[in-house]
């Protein structure tokens, strides 16, 4: 077996395991941040706020919208409402500026996975912000600026879906967020706004036969309906709803306390892969959990042979208690449901697919495309059978490298679900809350102040750990800042008794990222000028003293680093031509074209800032070369008798080289966050394997100017 045959093969093979290296570090999200959920989970708020600045995956900058939600939503449950909002704010502004991809982190992307894009949030967590900034406000004793934010639950649904002309989200209304509005309206004595709030909600219910997404409509509202209209002296309403919910125990109390209760841990994003050939001109996926179907089109009469494409998909999350009720008066009341963010979270995922699948097939074609050009040259070298072993092994690494963006905002809870309460007419009053498990029941005790009108109380079980919530501030007392349950004597409810919280396990601490070290990856390209040749005894000598022939280089680079600010190191794949200014024919010349895959490592002179990789540096780049293109002949003249003189030629080519370049040279920073480079360097470069029977090696020496785009 000869070089050629050998080495045909090994160069996609290479650079297929060279790339599937350079990605293995996408995993899912809940692996690279399971420290900060599992605090979360044992109510270990405090660890977790500290644990998220430690991470470094959260302080990238694909990942700030994520960072952001999560580290709010944390502070909220610490009671930093004020903190938490600053948090949310710095979101939304985010959200509404609009989060745009570079031209680099969209091809990387196409070449890879999503998760190498920034993270732009799903619509129902671009809605769910408001919720809790609606919360935190109310707890600020700021109500009305509350009511803002819970008005604009709906209104950025509406903006979100009017953006969709076709796929519209079938999320396009959220009834609990007029039942929260209608709380708060209650609270301040906004008796008319309230029922106007419990209306739209009744309405959302009624439009889709009475269960909308997953939640059947609570009989607390349809209770809330009787009691306004009755309290408000609307006669012709009263007697409507009393009709349409006879069998409905009106409920007398104006004021009470409205609890809502979040319910365990959210629903975590995972990913599923579907492999297929195209049928009948479709591709055609199956989500697993209910055999929802996704097809996505392929031009008729075209065989994408096998390939893979992953689609995130959502895991249900934990509910540690499956129920909950409060005794008042001897009388158990149950928790009904109001929000299932399991149903709202697969419900946008699946509307989302439908609308992305244009961007799927973009992905699976420039893969594909990628791979199909590295089976036409090793055919054309090596011939068919070099050529079905490229297709096979670039299809597998397509396959390997696919992944799924499997970010989400993991701490939302599982569901939220309410109760009303009466508040006593003075006094106090103690409430038992009941918490049903398979393992065993739960019981808390609330203790209820007096009070003239209705208010809100949030609680949050993340897991059997313990039980946690905020009390509302009520409206006659009052703001207080960042206010936590020392305070008790300014709410209408403090928690008088609960379970002892269970031990948190025992978890690795994360790797706390120092000074010195980042997590760097870049998609960049290179372009060189300069001198080179061919000789026998010294390449790069004669290149040297050759000025006037051009020789040029390109290259794409995929760079990466995990490790000290001095080095980086990463991959290259580029062309390079050679021409040799001594051959005999001036018209001709010898040349050769090369393409290279390459193995690049850069080192800095002097420790970086930050994420500042600029400075003086020094490199060198191993490389496995093959000839695509070359004219390596060796001509000699001979008399004949018959002829006079004639001329010979012999092609003696060898297209297989391995070569090195080193340089050095200075990286200048080119935007603000200096992850964007411009870099200019000097080098030599030499190819080690004789080319042709007469002893030809490659020599070159040039300027190198190169553009780094610098995705961290």
């Amino acid at each position: 077996m000869d070089m050629k045959t050998l080495l045909t093969p090994t160069l996609p093979l290479l650079a297929a395991l060279l790339l599937v290296s350079s990605c293995a570090t996408t995993g899912r999200y809940q692996d690279k941040a399971s420290e900060v959920f599992e605090n979360i989970e044992f109510a270990d708020f405090d660890q977790a706020s500290t644990k998220i600045d430690q991470i470094s995956f959260y302080q990238k900058d694909r990942n700030r919208l994520l960072y952001l939600l999560e580290k709010a939503k944390v502070e909220h449950m610490r009671g930093n409402y004020r903190s938490s909002n600053s948090y949310f704010e710095q979101a939304y502004i985010l959200l509404d500026d609009g989060i745009k991809n570079s031209v680099g982190q969209i091809a990387l992307s196409n070449l890879s996975n999503p998760m190498m894009t920034k993270y732009k949030g799903e619509d129902f967590e671009k809605v769910m912000l408001h919720y809790y900034k609606a919360l935190n406000y109310y707890y600020l004793g700021i109500p009305d600026t509350a009511l803002i934010e819970a008005r604009r639950i709906n209104i950025k649904l509406n903006e979100l879906n009017d953006r969709y002309e076709d796929h519209k989200n079938k999320y396009q209304y959220d009834a609990f967020a007029q039942i929260l509005q209608a709380s708060i309206y209650e609270s301040t004595g906004q008796l008319n706004d309230a029922f106007i709030a419990y209306r739209n909600a009744e309405k959302i219910y009624d439009d889709h036969d009475g269960v909308y997404l997953d939640v059947s409509m609570p009989e607390q509202l349809k209770k809330d309906l009787l009691r306004t209209t009755k309290a408000l002296g609307f006669g012709e309403e009263y007697a409507h709803y009393k009709k349409k919910y006879a069998t409905v125990p009106e409920d007398e109390h104006t004021a009470a306390a409205i609890v809502f209760w979040e319910n365990g841990t959210g629903p975590k994003k995972s990913q599923m892969m579907m492999t297929a050939n195209s049928f009948e001109g479709v591709f055609v996926g199956t989500y697993s959990d209910d055999q929802t179907q996704i097809v996505i089109p392929i031009p008729a009469g075209v065989n994408i042979g096998f390939n893979a494409v992953a689609f995130p998909e959502y895991i249900r999350g934990k509910n540690y208690f499956h129920r909950a009720s409060v005794t008042v008066d001897g009388q158990q009341k149950y928790f009904e449901l109001a929000e299932d963010f399991n149903a709202i979270a697969k419900q946008t995922l699946k509307d989302r697919a439908m609308r992305e699948v244009v961007s799927t097939v973009v992905r699976l074609a420039t893969k594909k495309a990628a791979g199909k050009g590295l089976k036409m040259l090793a055919n054309h070298f090596g011939g068919g059978l070099a050529g079905d072993v490229t297709g096979m092994v670039t299809d597998a690494v397509g396959a390997a490298v696919e992944k799924a963006d499997t970010r989400n905002w993991q701490s939302l809870p599982s569901q939220i679900c309410y109760v009303r309460v009466p508040l006593p007419t003075e006094g106090e009053q103690k409430v038992v809350m009941t918490k049903y498990a398979e393992n065993g029941n739960v019981a808390d005790t609330l203790t209820l102040k007096a009070g003239k009108n209705s208010h809100l109380i949030s609680l949050f079980d993340m897991s059997n750990s313990g039980y946690y919530g905020q009390q509302a501030v009520t409206s006659p007392n009052p703001p207080v800042n960042d206010y936590a349950m020392a305070g008790a004597e300014q709410t209408v409810a403090a928690i008088t008794s609960r379970q002892a919280p269970a031990a948190p396990p025992k978890v690795k601490e994360p790797k706390v990222i120092p000074e010195n070290v980042i997590d760097y990856t870049s998609f960049g390209i290179a372009a060189s000028i300069g001198s080179g040749s061919f000789t026998e005894e010294g390449a790069i000598a004669d290149a040297l003293e050759f000025i006037g022939k051009t020789t040029w280089q390109a290259e794409a680079l995929l760079g990466f680093n995990k490790g000290t600010k001095r080095s980086v190191f990463g991959v290259s794949l580029g062309i390079a031509n050679y021409v040799d200014p001594w051959s005999f024919d001036e018209e001709a010349p010898d040349k050769t074209t090369d393409l290279s895959l390459g193995f690049l490592g850069k080192f800095y002179v002097a420790p970086t800032k930050g994420y500042y990789l600029t400075g003086f540096n020094f490199f060198f780049q191993p490389s496995v070369r093959y000839s695509i293109s070359n004219n390596l002949k060796y001509s000699f003249e001979d008399y004949d008798d018959d002829y006079g003189y004639t001329t010979e030629t012999y092609d003696h080519s060898k297209p297989f080289d391995i070569g090195i370049k080193t340089g050095v040279g200075y990286t200048f920073p080119m935007s603000p966050d200096k992850m964007s480079r411009l870099g200019v360097s000097i080098f030599g470069d030499a190819g080690f394997l004789e080319r042709s029977d007469w002893g030809y090696k490659t020599g070159f020496f040039g300027l190198q100017l190169s553009y780094d785009f610098g995705i961290k």
